[in-house]
């Protein structure tokens, strides 16, 4: 029976009501999620490697190399951790979380300043990296607000 003109139906109880609507993720961050958590997976490879032939070329090098191999091991260990940020960070971009946000551009800044200091050491080519990094946080700064930064906060959070 249809409701008399001029009246409203009848409202669902509570709790009947469908979930709320999750936010769109776009495509671009999808992409930079899936590549940051397949370029962290590989690093993070890489890294143990690294890891386990400098620990090994310092237990077996001569005396006066392994000032040299302790410095090498110690940045195998630093990509080792920057490469489990970077997975956790992917997974955080692929949930749309606003500490995932800040943790790419943390890490981004951090690359920027490192591949700065490796062209300065080694100007052999082109610096994609420091290029690659200034476009991937002027893209998470332009989709921002899908990750609730910049929104004004609901009253009572």
């Amino acid at each position: 029976m249809a409701a008399p003109a001029g009246t409203m139906p009848p409202m669902a109880p509570p709790g009947m009501y469908g979930a709320p609507m999750a936010p769109k993720r776009p495509i671009g961050v999808t992409i930079l999620a899936v590549l940051t958590i397949i370029f962290g997976i590989l690093g993070l490879l890489g890294g143990i490697l690294l890891v386990i032939v400098f620990a090994a070329a310092a237990t077996v090098l001569p005396a006066e190399y392994q000032g040299v191999a302790g410095i090498l091991l110690a940045l195998a260990a630093l990509v080792t951790i920057l490469s489990l940020v970077a997975i956790i960070s992917g997974v955080g971009l692929l949930r749309l979380r606003s500490w995932a946000w800040w943790l790419t551009v943390i890490v981004g800044v951090l690359n920027i300043v490192f591949n700065i200091g490796t062209y300065v050491l080694y100007p052999v080519a082109f610096p994609y990296g420091i290029v690659l990094w200034i476009i991937i946080i002027a893209y998470l700064v332009a989709v921002r607000s899908h990750f609730g930064i910049g929104k004004p906060k609901p009253a009572g959070m």
